[in-house]
């Protein structure tokens, strides 16, 4: 999954692994991708993205390049992890070199 799993081990024990944008990385919004904010939601490439991680989703909206500071408390959730790898998995984001 790119690297975008939760931070626990098979039994669940975090720190077992890290997600790289914990390590630093940064990820680079893909050129002429189209995110919008409409009426308080974000869309991204006409899709409507859910979550209740407000600030984070605020963040995909606004920058081109992306630290873990930006998505804040929600790299801890495992649901939005989801998101975001499916979205890197898109190609619509990617780990810059």
């Amino acid at each position: 999954m790119l690297g975008l799993q939760p931070a626990h081990d098979a039994a669940g024990d975090k720190g077992a692994g890290v997600v790289p944008l914990q390590q630093g990385d940064k990820l680079a919004r893909l050129g002429g991708l189209r995110v919008l904010r409409i009426d308080g939601e974000v869309f991204v490439n006409g899709e409507k993205i859910d979550s209740p991680h407000r600030p984070a989703l605020d963040a995909l909206a606004t920058h081109l390049s992306l630290r873990a500071e930006h998505f804040g408390d929600a790299l801890e959730d495992p649901s939005f992890l989801a998101m975001l790898a499916a979205l890197v998995n898109s190609g619509y984001w990617f780990f810059e070199d």
